[in-house]
């Protein structure tokens, strides 16, 4: 069924800028002769499976409006079946629209690395991918889903032995990269210990950039990272105290007299302002705590973090938490504005009272790549930063972990004073100022 007026591509596995406009008969050869040439190349079988989602994205989004998709199937189903050409559907947008990624993998590697399992659901193409003709969302798939009973369970890549395209002689057909007989469960293991072998690799990398940013520091520095608990002299404290969510061996037995221990010391290091990270958990116990372990210091305003990436519940019950609050304390007598007339609003240093950001993961790069447990982004911190402080001050963190804010401090022009008693945290600190601070 190869049309004889559309010449062969010197490159097979692109996809040409105009491909939203053909014809839909070129668009259908185009989208057989990827399949074909699929089942033809094992290790680069992935790349040709993505060309072929491409061009069965645009089909599906044209032909679905008018229910032609499934008649389109029924003609080509000794090509292609529906799981299969689902499945390469997803495999092109959970890409992103690129393809790069996918290089010398086969089919079985690269439905694992992007968790293609079950089959009744579509990611959005990205803003800036070829997608005009993209699935968006798992309705437009649902009104297709006519031919597979809900009972079947899905071959995984659809090819079976019998789905050969007459034009396709069988003795130049390699054996198709299949994941027949492999349990979804056995994916699912397949696809962790990709994505684990990938983040490991990552973390490994950036620490190594970071360690040697952090030997190659010389010179008069404006921060300081230390395991001496010393209360320090300062003008902000922002802290990121436990508070006995995380489950991790530092959270306190007694977390209301571990939280009054340490605000009472922190009572004498002469801030004009304390803001805390919190849990909703414990939000009015504290309230109570802060208030009347601050010695010197009112309550002034609740700040809150929401965090857009944060998908986990507590139980059925609840919706899902996804903020975190901020208590805000101002030293009695301060004077300090924060909506100063000289200080400049914009971008993600707003003035607003609630900042949105994801939690930092193990898959990120740069200085939100996941590398202690309660990690909080840069750019919150980057947002207190400026809304507390001014240049040249210094701003304090009790607990700073891997120094989410010593980063934001240096990037903004202050000098910061980090206390961390892990050994191990404070090396990646001071490799993260050194590397991220750009000061």
């Amino acid at each position: 069924m190869t049309s004889a007026t559309i010449p062969p591509r010197s490159n097979p596995v692109s996809l040409p800028s105009d491909a939203s406009a053909w014809p839909t008969d070129r668009l259908s050869d185009e989208a057989v002769r990827a399949i074909q040439t699929c089942r033809k190349h094992g290790k680069a079988a992935a790349r040709h499976a993505w060309q072929a989602g491409a061009y069965l994205s645009i089909l599906h989004a044209r032909l679905v409006k008018g229910r032609k998709w499934a008649a389109w199937l029924h003609r080509h189903e000794e090509v292609v079946s529906e799981d299969t050409a689902r499945r390469y559907i997803l495999l092109y947008e959970r890409t992103g629209g690129r393809a790069a990624g996918l290089d010398g993998m086969t089919l079985t590697e690269a439905y694992a690395a992007f968790g293609i399992t079950r089959f009744t659901e579509a990611a959005s193409t990205p803003p800036g991918s070829n997608g005009d003709g993209s699935i968006h969302g798992h309705e437009r798939l649902e009104a297709d889903h006519r031919r597979q009973s809900s009972h079947e369970t899905p071959i995984l890549n659809g090819f079976n032995g019998n789905h050969h395209h007459p034009v396709v002689p069988n003795d130049l057909e390699e054996p198709a990269d299949t994941l027949a007989g492999i349990g979804e469960k056995a994916i699912l293991r397949a696809a962790k210990e990709i994505r684990q072998r990938q983040n490991a690799g990552r973390l490994r990398r950036q620490r190594e950039r970071e360690e040697a940013a952090r030997a190659q520091r010389g010179g008069k520095r404006t921060w300081v990272v230390t395991a001496d608990q010393r209360v320090a002299r300062c003008h902000a404290v922002i802290a990121d105290p436990p508070y006995g969510i995380s489950g991790e061996p530092w959270e306190p037995e007694d977390l209301e007299g571990y939280t009054r221990e340490w605000c009472g010391r922190w009572s004498k290091c002469g801030a004009d302002l304390v803001a805390i990270f919190w849990s909703q958990g414990k939000l009015f116990e504290g309230r109570r705590w802060f208030d009347e372990s601050l010695s010197g210091y009112t309550f002034q305003q609740v700040l809150t973090w929401h965090a857009n990436n944060n998908g986990a519940h507590k139980s059925r019950r609840w919706l899902k938490q996804s903020w975190e609050p901020i208590f805000l304390y101002r030293r009695g007598g301060s004077d300090r504005l924060i909506l100063a007339e000289d200080k400049a609003w914009s971008g993600d240093l707003h003035n607003l009272d609630c900042y949105v950001a994801p939690v930092p993961q193990v898959n990120y790069s740069g200085h939100d790549l996941k590398q202690h447990p309660t990690q909080k982004p840069v750019s919150v911190m980057r947002w207190l930063v400026h809304a507390l402080s001014e240049p040249g001050e210094m701003v304090a963190t009790p607990f700073c972990g891997v120094a989410p804010c010593g980063v934001a401090a240096v990037q903004l022009g202050r000098k910061y004073h980090g206390i961390e008693i892990d050994e191990r945290y404070r090396r990646i600190a001071e490799g993260r100022i050194a590397m991220y601070g750009m000061a």
